[in-house]
């Protein structure tokens, strides 16, 4: 999920993964999102939700990547010390809006 801004300053996430188009808005200072057939208004512009839905899935194959070389390296250990590494959580906790 992506945390982003709408007109009135609350907080939207968005599932980039459902996420159908990205246009700038009638407006020049919002964005129209299209997720799930509806439109969404945000402040950023459509070049930093563009960035956000790319970061966002960048970090998901990061992710699994690794996922699958830790259960690799630990499958036959009954104690995996496997955590996640630190920069993609911290990658994905920003983009959802739940990093500090």
């Amino acid at each position: 999920m992506i945390k982003l801004t709408q007109p009135n300053g609350d907080y939207i996430t968005i599932n980039p993964d459902l996420v159908t188009s990205v246009r700038p808005g009638e407006r020049p200072e919002y964005t129209i999102v299209v997720s799930n057939g509806e439109g969404n208004v945000v402040q950023e512009s459509w070049e930093e939700v563009t960035r956000k839905i790319l970061e966002y899935k960048l970090a998901m194959v990061r992710y699994g990547e690794s996922s699958k070389i830790a259960y690799e390296c630990y499958a036959e250990s009954k104690n995996n010390p496997y955590t996640p590494p630190l920069d993609q959580v911290q990658i994905i906790n920003k983009l959802a809006g739940l990093e500090g």
